[in-house]
Order: structure tokens, then sequence, then C-alpha cells
């Protein structure tokens, strides 16, 4: 008997599914061939058993109706339940399908490129894992919600889309960039020079690009009386000149620019979103915002080189510092990443954490970690806590300090109970 014949004779276990009316294993020219054809979608038309560590058996592999393959341990894909990922067709029951299908025991989804509208509200369950491939999003409407209890892997590229909310509530890593964000911020204290009244401005190191157009350029020095020109990038003259959509006020020379995308809506919304669980936040580059408001137990962490992953102040927002807690800060941990405040908004500051309020106080778990504001008009950091951990903690200016009366600015005060500062 040839070896593949044997191979076939020592084929254990193989179960036809139910409603079974035509099966054949024969040999062609290439292999052997399995015949099955099952009348009954909800089961298997040829399942593979085999025994697991403890000489039980269970499934290996499954053949459905449709010709598709099931492989136990390996993800499912969403499209083989019939997910279309068009942005217009509703995929929700093919997304319950693939999880229904990874039975009691959980399993991974794969969803690939595309867009995954879901109309209804939808409940993952904690087993389920979802492997999002790069241009993958998926997309809850308006009024509803994606509650995802497992976890997501996915790397550092847009996931989540659509009007509707996502909840994650099972503790893991995210990166902000799921939601949009962009960690594009290019910057350097030196190089930047335009003209008071005039929109072109020059920055001697760039290698300005088409992509450029419409984000966020903050000139430090050209706006009135020497504040902050913020204004968009509307057109490139070259590789080291720009247009704005802006006129500078002050004539400035060699000086502090920062530009990229302003991703403060992103940023506030993967905070918004990690409210539920203690979440790993992962800063791993440079990222333009206004303002933003932290959770309980929000754990921020940037890269073990401090500059190069942080944030970068596109503008006042709705005013106060750039970082600061929403409520109780509780549990918020801050490690590895820099605030450059680049003096927008005359008496704003940097990281807030607790308020005068002793409800919104920080309380125990609080842990400030190799955390630098730069640039900043009023505190640097303004900790008022109950218990807290403060160490290599950073307040510095590149920028010359304006004139007239002000804070103390980029200086450091917390009015604690308990702290450990270093």
């Amino acid at each position: 008997m040839p070896p593949v014949g044997k191979f076939l004779e020592r084929i254990q276990g193989i179960v036809w599914g139910d409603g079974v009316r035509d099966t054949s294993a024969y040999f062609d020219d290439h292999g052997i061939v399995i015949d099955a054809l099952g009348r009954d979608a909800g089961k298997p038309a040829l399942l593979v058993r085999g025994l697991d560590a403890r000489n039980a058996p269970t499934e290996v592999f499954r053949v459905n109706k449709d010709g598709s393959v099931s492989w136990v341990g390996q993800p499912l894909d969403v499209r083989n339940y019939g997910a279309l990922g068009d942005g217009a067709a509703d995929d929700r029951a093919a997304l319950l399908a693939a999880e229904a299908a990874l039975g009691a025991g959980g399993g991974a989804v794969r969803i690939p490129p595309g867009t995954y509208k879901l109309a209804s509200s939808t409940a993952l369950a904690r087993t389920t894992v979802l492997l999002l491939d790069g241009g993958a999003t998926l997309a809850p409407a308006a009024g509803t919600t994606l509650t995802i209890r497992g976890v997501v892997r996915a790397g550092p590229y847009p996931v989540f889309a659509g009007a509707g909310t996502v909840v994650l509530s099972t503790p893991q890593l995210v990166h902000p960039e799921w939601w949009g964000a962009k960690a594009d911020v290019q910057t350097s204290t030196t190089g930047a020079s335009i003209t008071a009244s005039t929109t072109t401005l020059t920055v001697s190191w760039a290698s300005f690009t088409s992509d450029d157009v419409g984000k966020t350029v903050v000139v430090c020095g050209a706006g009135p009386s020497g504040a902050p020109l913020i204004t968009t990038i509307s057109a490139i003259i070259g590789g080291t000149q720009v247009t704005l959509a802006a006129a500078a006020s002050t004539t400035v020379s060699n000086g502090k620019v920062a530009w990229g995308t302003d991703s403060t809506t992103a940023l506030q919304a993967c905070l918004d979103t990690i409210s539920t669980a203690v979440h790993r936040v992962q800063v791993s580059g440079r990222y333009g915002a206004t303002r933003l408001r932290v959770q309980p137990y929000t754990v921020l962490e940037g890269l073990s080189q401090l500059d190069f992953s942080g944030f970068y102040r596109f503008g006042a927002g709705a005013g106060g510092p750039f970082l600061a807690a929403t409520a109780s800060a509780q549990g918020i941990r801050f490690e590895n990443f820099i605030v450059d405040c680049m003096q927008v908004g005359g008496t704003l500051g940097g990281i807030e954490l607790g308020t005068d309020s002793h409800a919104n106080a920080l309380a125990s778990g609080g842990y400030l970690r190799n955390v630098k504001v730069k640039n900043a008009l009023g505190w640097a950091f303004d900790v008022r806590a109950n218990v807290c951990i403060l160490e290599n903690l950073w307040a510095q200016h590149d920028l010359a300090l304006p004139s007239g009366p002000r804070p103390p600015a980029g200086s450091a005060r917390s009015t604690p109970s308990a702290t450990r500062s270093s």
C-alpha cells in the first residue's frame, strides 16, 4: 500500500454530520479526496476528531455545508460567516455567528481589512479574542454600543470607526491609534522663521510633503505680543517652506515650531472608552492635542526615551491644564512621557491631579514617574493627593518666558497628606 494509503487507513474518528446524503473517500492523481454534503446548516458535513492531552476526544477541524473549514485553535475568519466589510451592510449577525462557532471555550475571530458596520448594540463574550488586521475597522452605528469583554489584538493603527460607542471591559494594552490618533508631531527648538503680516513659514530642517496640508502648526512667538501662532498648513511651497492659513503677528527668526495632526478627539475617545477597567495606554510617539481628561485608574506609558513620546499642546481647548483628572484621580499612573505646553494659553498649566474638593483629590495608588512638562506658563505639576508617589519629575523651559505677571511658570506643587517624592 502506498504511504498516502497507509495514512488514510490510520485516520480515526471521522464522523459524518447529520443529514449526509452522499459521501465518498478515494484517491485521485494528486492525493486523497473526501466528498461530503450535508443538508443541515447547523451541523458539520465532516467532523474530524483527535485526542487531547487527557486522551479525551476533541474536535480537530470541521467542514461546513458551504465548504468552509474551521480549524480548532485557529482564528475564525468573520467573512466565512457572512460578513462583507463594505461599510454599508450590517455585519453584526456575522460577527456573532463567528463568535458562536468558537464554542463555549472561546477563541479568536479574525477581522480582515474592511469596514464592518454594526447597526445595533453588540456585546462580545469575555472568551472572544478579536484579531484585527491593518485596514480593518469595527464601526458601531450612532446610538449603539459595542461592548468587548474579551481582548483586542491589533497594532498601532485604526480599528474603531463609526459614531457609536466602544467599551473595553477587560484590562489590556491599548493604542490611541485604535481610535484614529496619529503620533506624527515634528518639532524642534530652532529653525523656524516667519515675517510679521506674512503667511510663509520656513523651517530649515523640514521636509514638507503634501501629507502635511491641513495639519496644525504652532510657531512659538509668532502670534500677537509674542504668543504662539496656532494655525494650519494650507499649501506646500517647497521642502522647507509652507503657506499658513493665518498670518504671523510677530516676526520670528530661528524659532521653535511643531506641526502634526490634532488628535484631541481620538485621544479623548481612547481615554473615555477605557474608563471601565484598568488599561495601559501605550504612548508610542508624539501626539498633538488641545486638552485631555483622564479617568481614574488610567495608565499612560511612554517609551524609554522620554523626549520621543508624549503630547504637544496645539491649542487652549476648554482652558485649564493640558492633562487633568475628570473626577477622582485614584490609581492614575503616568510614566515616561513629555508634555510640551508650547506656552499656549497664557497662564495654563501642564498636569493637574486632584482638586480643592476632597472627593476629587488623588487617592491611594497615584504614581508619576519620569514625566517632563515643558513651557507651561502656569504650574507644570499641580498635585493634591491623599497618597501618591512622585519620582523624577521635570519642569523645564526651552523658550524665553514672556514678561508680565503670572503664576510661577513651570513650577511644581503638591498638597498631600502622604506623598513620597524623589
